[in-house]
């Protein structure tokens, strides 16, 4: 079976734009989850499955920075 790179290339711009475009955990739990069949689709390598699976975690641990930093100031205002 032969592969088309820019097939492969495409398909991995796709996944990371969604990534990328997430706003929240939902949302990027969304993109994650068309991004099996795209995957499928455009036949992406190993490779790249692992840098958008690395990539989607760095977006996810943003989020969770980003709700214990805005927890923590809801909990500091409350002292006051």
């Amino acid at each position: 079976m032969k592969i088309d790179a820019q097939k492969q290339k495409d398909g991995y711009n796709i996944i990371h734009d969604s990534i990328s475009k997430s706003k929240d955990v939902k949302q990027l739990q969304k993109a994650v989850e068309a991004s099996i069949k795209i995957i499928q689709d455009y036949q992406l390598d190993q490779y790249q499955v692992q840098r958008l699976e690395g990539y989607g975690m760095k977006k996810y641990e943003s989020f969770l920075a980003k709700d214990m930093r805005l927890g923590r100031e809801i909990q500091s205002n409350r002292r006051f």
